[in-house]
């Protein structure tokens, strides 16, 4: 009988499993499937269990052992699982810069671009990585996951390379933290201790919903932009801060506008009016 048709079994969660053949306990551990310290036997093993990696069986007898798992490089995986905490602050200061930057059409394919291009290129460097380790079945299908599911992504190349399933729970963790800070920083929210910048994102909300209810505003068009922001007066003392802009409106004029920030106790307070007056 020949060696590839010996009985062969394994255990795998604590249950054995077989028999199966040669050919097919290769098929698996190359897949990722079954991990260095797996437990085989076969019959010419007598009474030992043998960990699959030391079974010279598994490769021919000029094909060096497959990388230890634990010498597969993982820094592109770990920066995929941080992914989405480093793209909420970077989307974050993309909204600080430009506010109206998702209310532009396209916004949806932006937003999906802004997290899918880097999620892709980490995961398409990690899958090299496992592929120049000699496991190229490991990282067959990986890439698919990453348009439709990360972190199944994630725990199938845990899985499949014996790094910890823990990972995936790492993503979940830093995508709910990626969730905290957009609200926090894109949001209207303002956490300073100090009165409002004049060209922070909150201001800059707070004169979108105040311009079409000044007085001159008699169509009340909406605000399109605002450029040209300076600050005009600021007193600490008075809880105080008064600016200028320039407000490109939804029917094309540019209007002049002074726009003010007070403290009363805890709460802020905005007026804005036109700057002709």
């Amino acid at each position: 009988m020949s060696q590839d048709q010996e009985n062969w079994f394994y255990i795998k969660g604590g249950e054995r499993q077989g028999p199966v053949t040669l050919s097919s306990l290769k098929s698996r551990y190359e897949s990722g499937n079954l991990l260095e310290n797996t437990l085989v036997w076969t019959p010419s093993f007598g009474d030992e269990w043998k960990q699959i990696d030391k079974v010279s069986s598994m490769r021919s007898s000029s094909e060096p052992p497959l990388v230890p798992s634990s010498e597969i490089p993982s820094h592109w995986l770990y920066l995929l699982i941080s992914l989405p905490v480093v793209m909420s602050f970077f989307e974050a200061l993309l909204l600080g810069s430009n506010p109206t930057l998702y209310e532009s059409d396209g916004a949806t394919g932006i937003a999906f671009l802004l997290y899918f291009i880097p999620n892709t290129i980490c995961a398409k460097l990690d899958q090299n990585a496992i592929e120049k380790s000699g496991r190229k079945d490991a990282a067959r299908g990986l890439l698919f996951w990453i348009i439709i599911l990360i972190p199944v992504y994630i725990y199938l190349r845990s899985k499949r390379t014996g790094k910890s399933l823990w990972l995936m729970l790492a993503w979940i963790g830093s995508f709910a933290a990626s969730v905290f800070v957009t609200e926090i920083m894109a949001s209207d929210v303002y956490l300073g201790v100090e009165l409002p910048q004049c060209d922070t994102r909150a201001t800059l909300r707070m004169v979108e919903q105040i311009y079409p209810d000044i007085p001159i505003n008699l169509v009340r068009a909406q605000v399109i932009d605002v450029a040209e922001i300076q600050e005009l007066h600021f007193s600490n003392s008075n809880g105080l801060r008064e600016c200028y802009a320039v407000v490109e409106n939804s029917i094309g004029l540019d209007t002049p506008i002074n726009y003010s920030i007070k403290a009363l106790g805890d709460e802020f307070y905005y007026e804005v009016w036109y700057a002709g007056f």
